[in-house]
């Protein structure tokens, strides 16, 4: 199995987030990771705006966020495609 990166967990936290209100409790059981862990990247996201949190504690994608999380999905795209060659 293979370590995700830390874009790759941020891209997962995003598409979580967008369209749906998740507890940082949800966030961490479906992106995989320990509270702390989890914890850390969602603070980082609100800090850069990337998420926002509503009342009682749920997260939703920015704007900005959803920007960011299209550009690092055409990223992996662009990556998965040149392995192949």
């Amino acid at each position: 199995m293979q370590r995700r990166d830390k874009l790759d967990i941020m891209k997962d936290i995003l598409s979580l987030c967008l369209g749906h209100d998740m507890k940082k409790t949800q966030i961490t059981y479906k992106s995989n990771l320990n509270f702390q862990k989890a914890s850390e990247f969602v603070k980082w996201l609100k800090f850069h705006d990337l998420v926002q949190e509503g009342k009682k504690g749920v997260y939703k994608t920015t704007p900005a966020g959803e920007t960011l999380l299209h550009k690092l999905e055409k990223l992996t795209a662009l990556s998965s495609e040149s392995e192949k060659k």
